[in-house]
């Protein structure tokens, strides 16, 4: 029993840095996402799109973490 409630433990441990590594990414994408439209409202419209590339990877790792974060809750419920 020891060893499901430790291993429970670390699952929600990873579920919650995962959430938090989310978020990290998120909020640097949004950082980008208003830089991006600042530069565009100013007409700087090719370094607006070259920021704006720099949003998709963000999102996709965020969404790969968010994976992860599911796994690991679904391994926490499990055990």
């Amino acid at each position: 029993m020891a060893r499901t409630k430790k291993a429970r433990k670390r699952a929600g441990q990873g579920s919650a840095l995962c959430v938090a590594a989310m978020i990290e990414r998120i909020l640097t994408a949004a950082s980008l996402a208003d830089t991006a439209s600042t530069l565009a409202k100013k007409g700087e419209e090719d370094r607006a799109f070259e920021i704006a590339l720099e949003i998709e990877p963000l999102l996709h790792e965020a969404n790969t973490v968010l994976q992860a974060a599911s796994i690991l809750r679904r391994l926490q419920r499990e055990t």
